[in-house]
């Protein structure tokens, strides 16, 4: 049970054949024939530099008497520089809470005259090389200017083999704000289970959102792309 690490500067601009911006990494256990592709850019932003380490696993390999690796750059701007290439041992228990699939609040800011109701859901993924017995999601909402804990419900998802993604489990209860109260929530969900976890560090997510008595609604709090009206339509101010 094994996968492969190394470190890199990268930085890629436009979108290639085989990769958001760039860089592209594949395994093989057939000697060449047939290749397992990564793309190592989906949630990279373009024209920015990364200066990482990283680590991907390679689910079969250990068995395997031939395995082949093949870093492959094909964006046209700007470059992929590796080193420290290694085959490294996988932790055996290991369990992550993805960071690009959880459930949110449906708005950011909702003015406290017009609440809505929170629901909760995440995807969880077996990263180690046994299999998870007993795995449980906690998700917890605090009030932050308060302290107090308002929702708090586990979410049992049984057992999770090696290398497997637990997908679309919604949970039973939800969270709707009081009534008349101003204040901002942070909601967190904590993946666990009957053996310790070697990287805990990858094991919660949390997001947060507010009641205001502002009279609009909000579903991002500032710019998210860098791109503004025309002046020659939008006056300053």
């Amino acid at each position: 049970c094994v996968s492969v690490k190394w470190n890199e500067v990268f930085q890629g601009l436009n979108p290639a054949t085989t990769s958001s911006w760039g860089s592209y990494f594949e395994y093989s256990f057939d000697g060449g024939v047939e290749w397992i592709g990564i793309d190592l850019n989906e949630k990279d932003e373009r024209n920015i530099q990364y200066i990482r380490e990283r680590e991907f696993p390679l689910p079969g390999a250990g068995s395997q008497s031939d395995v082949r690796l093949r870093f492959t750059f094909d964006g046209n701007f700007y470059y992929w520089i590796i080193d420290n290439v290694k085959i490294i041992e996988r932790n055996y228990n290991d369990m992550s809470a993805q960071e690009n699939t959880y459930a949110i609040a449906p708005l950011s800011t909702m003015p406290v005259s017009q609440i809505d109701e929170v629901r909760f859901m995440i995807d969880i993924l077996n990263r180690g090389c046994d299999t998870q017995t007993n795995t449980v999601v906690n998700c917890t909402c605090i009030d932050d200017h308060s302290g107090v804990e308002v929702f708090n419900e586990d979410l049992a998802y049984g057992d999770i083999v090696t290398d497997s993604l637990a997908r679309n489990k919604a949970f039973i209860g939800r969270f709707t704000p009081p009534a008349e109260v101003v204040t901002t929530y942070t909601c967190t969900y904590t993946v666990s289970a009957d053996n310790p976890d070697e990287n805990p560090k990858d094991n919660a997510q949390s997001f947060t959102f507010s009641v205001s008595d502002e009279l609009q609604f909000r579903k991002e709090e500032g710019r998210t792309i860098g791109l503004t009206p025309s002046p020659l339509y939008w006056e300053d101010g």
